[in-house]
């Protein structure tokens, strides 16, 4: 008999040298590697006068999971993206652990396509951030890289500072995500304010506050059609006694009077009367 393989098929079934024995007659085949995502199926010949007998030779396609898009990237709102999946085996997805900010899900297409579906929810950090989907098959994987911008924003360590009356210097953190200015009133003279990029450490100084009234600014961090305000409100100095007027009989006395103050004091006693008052002590907030 001769052996035959159908024209159509030889491209992949190779016949190699045969072997004979007084008992047996072995035809050996290569089949050269699928590398297509389908099965195949070919046909070889043993024929004898007018007897044709068949041989089926079934090839499966080669484990393939091919992803039309890796890497899926949003902007700080979020919203859905898809990636359609053509396969032709099983496959599973992994989502990286502690991603509670995006979910997926897949819908069937076709036998051999899926389209997966991917949502993310808006971004509240003034950083970026980004997980992986995992598509695993036949011991391979391939991963989708999911990247969402940082919000636009800038953000004060504190959104108002209320000053001693005394003069000092306040800092404050600014973090952001954006480029921005810094807007203070050119009426407020009282106040300065200075910007180290490097350490985003806006510091402000006030003078003391020599007026019976509290005063008010208002500092403006403007950037990208986002403004955020810091305001400032310094109290003017407050110092009460209990007493303004004591009256003493002739003898010798200690007395003995309370002070609230929100600034540190000093005191003197008028030259006249520094040879018969006396001040013994000064405790927290009384005198003696």
């Amino acid at each position: 008999f001769e052996v035959s393989i159908k024209e159509s098929d030889k491209e992949w079934i190779c016949q190699l040298p045969n072997t004979r024995s007084q008992v047996s007659f072995t035809s050996e085949f290569k089949i050269i590697k699928n590398t297509s995502l389908v099965s195949r199926l070919g046909e070889i010949y043993f024929i004898y006068g007018d007897v044709i007998d068949t041989v089926f030779v079934h090839q499966n396609p080669k484990p393939v999971v091919d992803l039309d898009n890796k890497q899926l990237m949003f902007n700080e709102e979020g919203g859905n993206g898809e990636v359609t999946i053509t396969h032709n085996t099983d496959y599973s997805i992994q989502l990286d652990n502690n991603v509670s900010w995006l979910t997926y899900s897949k819908r069937k297409i076709s036998d051999n396509v899926d389209k997966l579906i991917v949502s993310v929810s808006s971004n509240p950090n003034i950083t970026s951030r980004q997980a992986l989907l995992n598509v695993s098959y036949d011991g391979e994987y391939t991963a989708i890289n999911i990247e969402q911008k940082q919000k636009k924003d800038i953000i004060p360590s504190v959104s108002s500072v209320e000053a001693k009356p005394t003069a000092d210097t306040y800092d404050i953190i600014i973090a952001h995500s954006i480029d921005y200015h810094i807007d203070l009133e050119k009426s407020v003279t009282w106040a300065q304010v200075s910007l180290d990029a490097e350490k985003n450490k806006l510091s402000i100084h006030v003078d003391n506050n020599e007026s019976e009234n509290a005063r008010n600014a208002v500092i403006m961090l403007i950037g990208d059609g986002i403004s955020k305000k810091i305001e400032i409100k310094q109290n003017p100095a407050i110092i009460e006694l209990s007493s303004t007027n004591i009256s003493l009989s002739s003898v010798e006395n200690d007395f003995t009077f309370s002070i609230s103050s929100n600034v540190p004091l000093t005191y003197s006693i008028n030259e006249a009367a520094a040879s018969w008052i006396i001040a013994k002590e000064i405790l927290n907030t009384k005198m003696k």
